[in-house]
């Protein structure tokens, strides 16, 4: 039991036992995606753990687990989850527009 406890928090950060009504969202985004989240001197992401009182874990090559993290109550999260998602839409819809330009 301790054993698994330890591998869950060196791969999510968070164990229910640890840190109960705290859940986690996943997401396997491409890393050229990793700027935009975290913005311009940590200002984006310091945004999104601010105002969704979540905590978002970016990978790097010692990382546990290879996709980002965000740490929160479920709803927190799935509100912060689709703040990147639409973050990374406004990339697509800039390059795609600079690419046309």
């Amino acid at each position: 039991e301790a054993r698994s406890l330890i591998l869950d928090l060196c791969k999510y950060y968070y164990t229910p036992v640890t840190h109960p009504g705290v859940t986690h969202v996943e997401m396997d985004i491409n890393p050229r995606y990793y700027n935009y989240v975290i913005g311009s001197k940590g200002s984006e992401i310091k945004h999104i753990q601010a105002n969704y009182k979540v905590s978002v874990h970016i990978p790097d090559a010692d990382s546990a687990n290879q996709n980002l993290l965000i740490i929160g109550e479920a709803g927190n999260a799935a509100n912060a989850e689709k703040h990147i998602m639409r973050l990374m839409e406004k990339v697509d819809e800039r390059a795609k527009a600079e690419a046309e330009g």
